[in-house]
């Protein structure tokens, strides 16, 4: 799929960057409204297209922000009367 997008993203990249400069420069605004912000959906498309070509071109770059994988415990599962005792000093602390 990224053999795909890539080189829309870069082209995108390519034409929206010195308008998104433009547009950052000037401050630009919503036509209708004059609601100040415009500017930062053209950097939000600058963004967008820079992450989608840096996967393409970085692709072990994609798993570091993922969560760490959750430590695995050796220990024994709890016995019918070990887990109704935590159950019940759980429904102790939340009737606290």
């Amino acid at each position: 799929m990224l053999l795909c997008v890539t080189p829309w993203a870069v082209f995108l990249l390519w034409t929206a960057f010195p308008k998104m400069l433009d547009s950052v420069a000037a401050r630009e605004s919503f036509n209708e409204g004059l609601t100040p912000g415009y500017f930062i959906l053209h950097m939000a498309l600058v963004v967008q297209c820079a992450i989608t070509a840096g996967v393409f071109f970085a692709p072990w770059t994609v798993h570091q922000l993922d969560a760490p994988v959750p430590v695995v415990v050796n220990e024994a599962p709890l016995s019918p009367q070990e887990l109704k005792q935590q159950m019940r000093d759980m429904s102790e602390l939340k009737s606290d």
